[in-house]
């Protein structure tokens, strides 16, 4: 946009309105971040996850900017405070849907177009020139949103009943009225409902589950020392078809993160969103790579048994054993993959390898940083904690002729 464009001084919105306003924004969005996380381990289809695992980000790069200029207005402390009671009766009814189709699709037909048109009404009453900043964060906000609801509508089916639960959240969403106009809560916290936690990653029907991964665990699990890769073909289809599920499975954990602790700081689900939105693009570059192959999603059966296990633990375990340590292990292999691939000549496996070794690197960091935060013990004693932890949780497993057993 230029900058001599034509706007004019219109007024605009006090500053502390304007800031009411966009905490209730703030409220929809972190709402959407939650549902989204709770759907994305319960739906099957792959491109539906790596859509939402996408909108995920986006919807976290949006509460980081509200955030960010809430401060900005001077609120400090005070916003976003609690959203009403009636606006909260709407946030909670959200989590209650009867199946995550029927929730995706009153959120995507519902609620998404109803909070653009907030979006779009609040732009029409703020100074474009005195408050620019919020305007440029509500107008890519629509943007994103128009963009993917499009492309997730086309992927959720109509699973909606007029007579129940959608019929009555559409009575309270209609009766709430405008959205940013919604009264707050001043020195409150925002209730959360129980959290149901997940009993499995979904995957589509056609998917079998085998019990351990049925390919040497070395290539998985393995120490520097026992570092291996598949240079046959026909053993790195399967494997590449492991990584593309495996890349799920810690998108999938991400996510349950963020929707299974809402009370952790902001900052901590926008980490969590942006490695939910690395780990759906690794899952899509390696499943473009199958396709390069002729292999399809599901000529291999899948392995849960290990992630399950870590997911069954606390967010302190997983944060550990996951981000810290798993990813961690991940990095040395993915470099050391690189390196070996680069020197057979297969380059565009080198480059695979290379991109994932360097987003390996700030999901540890974000492993170290918010366990230290949840860890309750001297801090002095945090990393023997860690090993002692890693030692316990694999000794879960052991490797029997080759294969990893629970």
């Amino acid at each position: 946009m230029p900058v001599f464009d034509g706007r004019r001084l219109s007024g605009g919105l006090p500053v502390d309105e304007n800031a009411r306003r966009l905490s209730n924004c703030f409220h929809a969005e972190r709402q959407l971040l939650h549902c989204l996380c709770g759907a994305l381990p319960r739906v099957a289809s792959f491109e539906l996850k790596i859509l939402l695992g996408t909108q995920i980000w986006s919807i976290g790069q949006s509460l980081s900017g509200y955030s960010r200029r809430l401060s900005e207005l001077r609120t400090y402390g005070d916003y976003p405070a609690r959203p009403g009671e009636a606006f909260e009766s709407v946030l909670n009814e959200m989590d209650r849907a009867p199946s995550t189709g029927a929730q995706l699709s009153w959120i995507y037909r519902r609620f998404v177009p109803a909070l653009c048109r907030t979006y779009e009404s609040y732009i029409a009453e703020c100074d474009p020139l005195l408050d620019e900043p919020t305007v440029q964060l509500l107008s890519a906000a629509v943007t994103a949103h128009q963009e993917y609801r499009a492309e997730i509508l086309e992927r959720v089916s109509d699973d909606r009943n007029p007579a129940g639960w959608t019929r009555h959240l559409d009575t309270m969403l209609q009766s709430l009225g405008p959205i940013e106009r919604s009264p707050l809560r001043a020195s409150q916290a925002r209730h959360w409902d129980e959290i149901k936690p997940v009993d499995r990653f979904e995957r589509p029907a056609h998917f079998t589950f085998g019990t351990d991964h049925g390919i040497d665990p070395r290539a998985i699990y393995g120490r520097p020392d026992e570092f291996y890769f598949p240079l046959d073909l026909g053993f790195r289809r399967h494997f590449l078809h492991h990584l593309v599920d495996a890349e799920m499975v810690a998108a999938e954990l991400m996510a349950c993160n963020i929707h299974e602790y809402p009370a952790m700081p902001l900052q901590f689900h926008i980490d969590m969103a942006r490695q939910v939105w690395d780990e759906v693009r690794h899952a899509r570059v390696q499943w473009e790579m199958l396709k390069d192959i002729q292999v399809p999603l599901g000529s291999f059966p899948v392995y849960h048994g290990y992630d399950l296990a870590l997911y069954r633990r606390s967010l302190l375990h997983r944060l550990i054993l996951f981000n810290r340590l798993g990813e961690a292990g991940a990095a040395r292999r993915h470099l050391r993959r690189s390196r070996l691939l680069r020197a057979q000549g297969l380059e565009d496996w080198a480059n695979l390898f290379d991109y994932l070794h360097a987003d390996e690197i700030p999901h540890v960091a974000n492993g170290d940083r918010w366990a230290r935060h949840l860890f309750s013990g001297p801090a002095a004693e945090f990393s023997s904690y860690c090993r002692r932890l890693e030692s316990e949780f694999q000794s879960e497993f052991e490797f029997v002729k080759g294969r990893t057993v629970a």
